[in-house]
């Protein structure tokens, strides 16, 4: 549960805090991030920094090595790293904050609580676990600049250590704190209001922590953040849709290991744009249907998705990986022509779908399948066995979304899907082989599809066998 959830007995709404605050006889601390300050400001200075992909690869890489280990320390350091690497590596961040912060603090602030706060200026205390570089120029925005700031110093570990009832109390003195009201949001500051004389744990409606480089754009990220945020959907492309392309070109390559990286790369292009008909089915949906199914991501509008930066990675990857995967011939300008070709169809055949009725959107759905589960073939060569996986493929999906739109409840089956697509992908290569070659059937792409059948029908495999008994006995 996020601490902010917690309940205590300190809980007071806005207008009960502020009625405290305008009658009480002594010093105010205020909290900052999600307090007097609207947003957090740590997450505000990370995604101020220029250019944003260079920041955000640089804080992702802090989060993978977590650097505070080395030296014995837990994750609640995690933010300071993430202050010092674009200190040092990106300083010029720190001047652009300086002056984003007078626009940002003007427009994330507690408007309410200010008044109460310059009320009483030379008795208020910020007191926030938020770093002094950052927080200043924000309350130097507010137009606050007589108040006492107790923030951390972002290359001095030991103040998150210590907590901010001790640095409270090291800057206005342990009586002082003993007479104050303190105003915060989190329960995480529970020693303080303990210390306290007038305890307020107050969540402002108006407030939120936002998202850390919301602006940011990747390939994937609405699909992770917004689309499906538990991320199994981004696993089943990986397993289903990607492990597809490859079994299905690798064994027939010159070159193995080049077509591989150029089918990723390939990959990467097309759910570039893919993922742009995720976006506008949700937005259509929003705006068009009775009872969209959003996800909170989406009405909260947790990150942004830029229109043209997503063609921008699928002209980049998509350039490359035509010339990686036919390496070492030179690519035609057919085939950059052929893939472009397709990155468009694909957009426009999304966009149609999200405009059409559910009903009719049924006739449409094998078409986009065929695209995310076929487009590598305009580029890369595979095989006749491999072009029949790729329609049981499409055909499964197809005929398990005409269920799901069609049959209340959907298809009480639907789990042993894996089963039926392993069978018919035995029976439909057979009966090939008899007709081409019986070679087929012992060839490394039959072998590798067959071993991926079986993968993705594990889990429920083995009920099936177990489940089977004859009925004469």
């Amino acid at each position: 549960m996020d601490i902010r959830d917690e309940h205590s007995s300190y809980d007071a709404t806005p207008d009960q805090a502020l009625s405290a605050l305008a009658s009480h006889d002594g010093p105010i601390v205020v909290d900052f991030d999600e307090t007097l300050y609207l947003r957090n400001s740590t997450s505000d200075f990370l995604s101020s920094a220029r250019p944003s992909l260079l920041a955000f690869v640089l804080v992702k890489l802090v989060d993978v090595i977590k650097p505070w280990r080395l030296r014995g320390g837990t994750s609640a350091a995690r933010d300071a790293w993430r202050v010092r690497v674009l200190l040092i590596l990106m300083p010029w961040t720190i001047a652009r904050w300086r002056r984003q912060a007078v626009s940002a603090g003007q427009f994330n602030l507690n408007e309410p609580l200010a008044q109460r706060i310059r009320q009483r200026e030379q008795d208020v205390v910020i007191s926030t676990l938020g770093f002094a570089p950052i927080v200043a120029p924000l309350v130097e925005g507010f137009g606050l600049n007589g108040l006492t700031v107790v923030a951390m110093d972002p290359w001095r570990s030991s103040d998150r250590d210590r907590g901010k009832l001790a640095l409270t109390a090291e800057a206005i003195g342990r009586d002082q704190v003993a007479r104050s009201a303190v105003v915060t949001d989190s329960m995480a500051d529970r020693e303080l209001l303990e210390a306290s004389a007038v305890p307020l744990r107050v969540v402002w409606p108006e407030a939120g922590p936002g998202e850390t480089f919301g602006r940011v754009y990747y390939p994937g990220r609405y699909l992770t953040k917004v689309k499906r945020p538990d991320g199994r959907y981004v696993r089943k492309i990986l397993k289903e849709d990607i492990a597809l392309w490859i079994l299905c070109t690798v064994w027939v390559a010159d070159n193995p290991l080049t077509d591989t990286i150029g089918l990723l790369l390939l990959a990467l292009s097309f759910w570039a744009v893919y993922e742009t008909g995720y976006v506008d089915n949700d937005v259509i949906a929003e705006r068009h249907e009775e009872d969209p199914a959003l996800t909170d991501q989406f009405l909260r509008r947790k990150v942004s998705f830029p229109v043209w930066v997503p063609l921008a990675w699928a002209a980049g990857a998509g350039a490359l990986g035509v010339v990686v995967a036919r390496f070492p011939e030179r690519p035609s300008v057919l085939d950059f022509l052929l893939w472009a070709a397709v990155i468009w169809f694909s957009l426009g055949v999304f966009r149609i779908y999200n405009r059409l009725d559910k009903g009719t959107r049924i006739l449409l759905f094998p078409v986009l399948q065929l695209l995310r589960t076929a487009a590598f073939v305009v580029v890369v060569p595979t095989v006749p066995i491999a072009v029949l996986a790729i329609s049981l493929h499409v055909m499964i999906r197809w005929v398990s979304y005409y269920v799901y739109r069609t049959v209340p409840g959907g298809w009480p089956g639907g789990a042993e899907l894996p089963v039926v697509r392993l069978v018919a992908f035995v029976i439909l290569g057979v009966l090939l082989a008899s007709q081409t070659a019986w070679s087929v059937l012992w060839s490394a792409t039959t072998i590798s599809l067959l071993a991926w059948h079986l993968f993705l029908a594990r889990r429920v495999l083995p009920a099936a066998i177990s489940n089977a008994h004859r009925i004469d006995r």
